[in-house]
Formats: structure tokens, C-alpha cells, sequence
């Protein structure tokens, strides 16, 4: 729920306290549609679309993703009515004079709102961009949370490393549980990171990644991959 509170601010700006409203009705959905593209995936019998449409899985898809995207546009046009306040309101915002990267209400801006303020977007971007923060949305939450996981589990089979983990915390951060650590606090837990990033590298969150061919490859050793097949690299063995 936190990762989610977290994207949510950083893509578009709204925190919706997913931690205190577990039934958020955006939530519910990009968890519908992650998994029913998962059963998708594991099913060879659901690759072929007829078979697909006749579960109902498509229609239950199709409806999950048109309420995402009805969410999202409806938080675009909050923010272009936002965006279009005055001169003068923006001329008298001490925040934003100081700084370029804040909003009028002095919070830092949202992906979407530095999209929407670029000189060459119009409203008919509105789709691409929706696309890709349902995008962002769907894999950041979901990613960081099962690496959080992870690391946690390897945290606790690994006793040595947990040790140097937490003699480094208390050593950056102290032992005050309500101290909030700042950036530069973040950059100094070196060990930490390596423990992080070294999770990444054993148990990626995103083992599969898929890619669509538009045209035919060659790759040698008389090896052809033809133009329109989706071809699927195991970050898992790559890492290895």
C-alpha cells in the first residue's frame, strides 16, 4: 500500500492513502488486470484470443483497464485545470519562483504535470500518456513490494549481512525510530545498497521481459528470428 501511496504521488501528484483505504477502487483494478494477464501468461490454452473471450477474462480485462483509464484522465484534467490559473497566481507563488521543479501549492511537480507543461503536448496526447502511467503505476508498485520482499527474506537467511546492514543504519541514522532520514542520509548507506542491488541481480522482479520483432533478425549461426514473433529474455539466467 505504501509503494502504491508513492507512485500514485509521483506520477500523478494525488496521494490517495492506500494504507488507510485498502478498497481504492484504482488500486483494485490494476491488481485485477495484473492478474488476470499473470493467469494469461501461465495458460498456453489462454494465449489463443478466442479462448481468452470465452472465460469472460477479456471482458473483465477490458472493464478493469476503461476504469483506469477513466480514473487517470479524469486526475489529467484536474491538473490541466490547475495548470491553467493565471499568470499572476504563479507570479505570486514565492514557491514557484524558487523553484521551477515546484507547483503553485509549493509540492514538487508530478510526472504528468512536467509532461503536460511541455510546449509541444496537447490534449490529444492524453491517451499516450495515460497508457504510460498506468504503465509506471501497475509495475512500480507492484515490483518494489515483492523486491522488498525479497531482500527481507535474504536479510533473514543471511545473518552475517543483515548485521553489517543494520550496524550501518545505526550508524548513518542513529537510533532515534522517529528521526526521518534525509537524501544525504540515503546516499552514505553504501552497504545497504550493494544489499539491495545484489537482490535485484539473485531474484529480479521482472525475471521475463518480452519484445516484439518488426523485422526479421538475424542472429547469426544461421539463426533468423522472423519479422511479428515476440521473443522473451530471461533477465533471471542473464544476471547468472
Amino acid at each position: 500500500m505504501a509503494t502504491f501511496d508513492m507512485v500514485m504521488m509521483s506520477t500523478l501528484g494525488i496521494s490517495p492513502q492506500a494504507q488507510e483505504n485498502s478498497s481504492h477502487e484504482f488500486l483494485y483494478h490494476i491488481d485485477k488486470a495484473f492478474e488476470i494477464a499473470m493467469t494469461r501468461m501461465f495458460n498456453p490454452l489462454l494465449h489463443l484470443n478466442l479462448v481468452f473471450s470465452l472465460t469472460g477474462l477479456l471482458a473483465r480485462q477490458k472493464a478493469s483497464v476503461k476504469v483506469l483509464k477513466d480514473v487517470a484522465q479524469n486526475i489529467l484534467n484536474q491538473i490541466r485545470d490547475r495548470l491553467k490559473r493565471t499568470d499572476k497566481e504563479v507570479e505570486e507563488s514565492k514557491a514557484t519562483k524558487d523553484n521551477p521543479n515546484l507547483n503553485i501549492e509549493g509540492s514538487f511537480k508530478s510526472f504528468a504535470e512536467l509532461m503536460m507543461e511541455s510546449a509541444d503536448y496537447n490534449k490529444s496526447d492524453d491517451e499516450l500518456l495515460i497508457s504510460q502511467i498506468i504503465t509506471i503505476i501497475g509495475a512500480g508498485q507492484d515490483t518494489t513490494k515483492s523486491q522488498n520482499m525479497v531482500t527481507l527474506i535474504l536479510l533473514a537467511i543471511h545473518q552475517d549481512v543483515q548485521d553489517k546492514v543494520l550496524e550501518e543504519l545505526d550508524h548513518v541514522l542513529g537510533n532515534d525510530p522517529t528521526y526521518c532520514p534525509t537524501y544525504e542520509d540515503l546516499c552514505k548507506l553504501e552497504y545497504l545498497d550493494m544489499v539491495i542491488k545484489e537482490s535485484l541481480r539473485l531474484y529480479p522482479a521482472a525475471p521475463i521481459i518480452g519484445r516484439h520483432i518488426d523485422e526479421d533478425f538475424d542472429m547469426g549461426n544461421g539463426i533468423i528470428l522472423p519479422e511479428g514473433v515476440t521473443v522473451f529474455i530471461s533477465i533471471y539466467a542473464v544476471h547468472r
